[in-house]
C-alpha cells in the first residue's frame, strides 16, 4: 500500500494542537498531532501517514533523517517542509541523540556557534545544497518528491524580508528548487488560525484549521 512519508519541523508535527498540547502545564507534548498537515493530508488521499518530522530540527537534520529512512518505495510519496536555513544540528558517530541548535537557545553549542561560525549567507549555501541533493537522491530513485516552505516571505535573523531565497544574504544562487503553492505560517496568519502556544508566544504555532487548509492544498497541487 502507498504510504506519504513527511519530513520537518514543529510545523510538519503540528506543534500545541489540541491533542499534543497539556492543558494544565500550557506545555507541548512530544508527539505527532493526528490535525497535522500529513495526517490530514493521507487521510484525504486514503492512504497511510508516515511523519518522521521532529521539533526543533534545522534543514542539516530534515536531511540526515530523509538519507536514513528505509523502505520508501516508487509507489510512496515523499514530501519536505523545509525550515528555517539559520537552524543547525550537530550528528554524533553513532547518529544518536542529535544536538539540535536553534537561535532561541541558550546552549553553549548554541551560544558558540551564533557567536563564531553562522552567517545567513553560509546557512542559505548549506540548505540550498542539500535540498538539491535531495531532489537528485529521490530523481535517482524513481520516488515523487514535492517540496514546502513555510512562508513565500520570510524572514532571517537579521530581521530584513526575503523572499526565502536568501535575499539579504550576499549570495548569488539560482536554485532549480520547484515548491508546491501552499505556504503552511502565511496560511495561518491569513486565517487567523493559530495553536494553543499563540498566548505562550508571540504567534504560536498554526491552528488545526490552517493544517487542514495546507493539506487540502497540497492533495489539490499533487493530484492535478
Amino acid at each position: 500500500m502507498a504510504k506519504v512519508f513527511t519530513f520537518g519541523c514543529s510545523m510538519t508535527i503540528g506543534a500545541a494542537l489540541d491533542d499534543v498540547w497539556d492543558t494544565e502545564q500550557k506545555i507541548q507534548i512530544e508527539a505527532h498531532s493526528k490535525y497535522a498537515w500529513p495526517q490530514a493530508l493521507a487521510d484525504l488521499m486514503n492512504i497511510e501517514c508516515v511523519n518522521l518530522s521532529r521539533g526543533g530540527a534545522s534543514n542539516k537534520e530534515i536531511y540526515h533523517t530523509i538519507l536514513t529512512t528505509p523502505n520508501i518505495t516508487p509507489d510512496d510519496i515523499v514530501i519536505v517542509q523545509w525550515t528555517y536555513p539559520q537552524r543547525w544540528c550537530i550528528i554524533p558517530d553513532d547518529q544518536t541523540e542529535i544536538d539540535q541548535i536553534g537561535p532561541w537557545q541558550n546552549t553553549d553549542s548554541s551560544v558558540a556557534y551564533y557567536t563564531h561560525i553562522h552567517t545567513d549567507t553560509d546557512s542559505m549555501y548549506e540548505s540550498e545544497f542539500r535540498k538539491e541533493h535531495i531532489k537528485l537522491h529521490f530523481k535517482n530513485l524513481g520516488i515523487r518528491l514535492y517540496h514546502l516552505k513555510l512562508r513565500k516571505a520570510f524572514y532571517l535573523n537579521t530581521g530584513k524580508p526575503s523572499n526565502g531565497n536568501g535575499d539579504n544574504c550576499k549570495i548569488v544562487y539560482n536554485s532549480s528548487i520547484e515548491y508546491l503553492d501552499s505556504y503552511l505560517l502565511d496560511i495561518a496568519e491569513d486565517m487567523k488560525s493559530f495553536a494553543n502556544d499563540a498566548n505562550h508566544m508571540r504567534i504560536g504555532h498554526p491552528g488545526q484549521k490552517a493544517h487542514f487548509q495546507q493539506a487540502w492544498n497540497i492533495r489539490k497541487e499533487i493530484t492535478k
